[in-house]
């Protein structure tokens, strides 16, 4: 699927490692797929996402949470590492 999005994300880094963070995100569709190889277009329910979250930096390492529970809701977990 794709759609076109954009996001506000706020947050504070504490002891250089954690930052805690809200987010909100808008979306307008719409929304185009393919379905057994049929171009299908449709539309969300919610236009938009609210929540927070946290990253927490570990030397080379980040992990990474969050949670949308209004509007389109999700819950992502992430990690990642610097070389």
């Amino acid at each position: 699927a794709a759609d076109l999005r954009a996001n506000v994300l706020v947050g504070k880094t504490f002891f250089d490692r954690l930052t805690p963070f809200v987010t909100a995100r808008a979306f307008a569709g719409p929304v185009s797929w393919k379905i057994a190889g049929q171009p299908v277009t449709g539309g969300d329910e919610h236009h938009y996402a609210v929540g927070a979250g946290a990253t927490f930096r570990a030397s080379r390492f980040d992990l990474f949470v969050e949670a949308l529970p209004l509007g389109e809701r999700s819950v992502s977990l992430g990690a990642g590492a610097a070389f």
